[in-house]
């Protein structure tokens, strides 16, 4: 995805130039899906050097369950054992969870996260 570039009017005070050049750039979207959690803090390592600030991660989809909730232990048992294109899928612990929170803060990359209900419900049904 290319970044949009956020440029400042023509006729914007002098004093505003340095904040518009360096505001961060909009959203890089889209990510988990039993995505391995060290290429996921190298793509948090990526957005926060292209100044893209928000991270969007599904948590749970039609594949897969991807984070765990302690009380539900069968949405990760059975709902995380699959991916897209038939892989073993995977899931996060919620102290792993914490661990890429805190990875992001400390790039000024917020996670926005993303639990789809009623929607995305396969995996979590298939738990059941």
């Amino acid at each position: 995805m290319l970044p949009l570039i956020l440029a400042a009017p023509e006729s914007a005070h002098p004093a505003f130039e340095p904040l518009a050049a360096n505001l961060p750039l909009l959203w890089y979207r889209d990510r988990v899906r039993a995505h391995a959690l060290l290429s996921l803090l190298d793509d948090i390592d990526l957005l926060a050097l292209n100044k893209m600030n928000r991270l969007h991660l599904h948590l749970a989809d039609d594949q897969g369950w991807r984070i765990e909730i302690r009380k539900h232990p069968e949405l990760t048992a059975k709902g995380a054992a699959t991916q897209v294109g038939g892989g073993p899928g995977g899931f996060y612990t919620q102290a792993q969870y914490a661990d890429i929170l805190s990875y992001a803060a400390d790039r000024f990359v917020t996670i926005v996260h993303e639990i789809d209900m009623p929607g995305h419900t396969n995996a979590a049904l298939a738990s059941v």
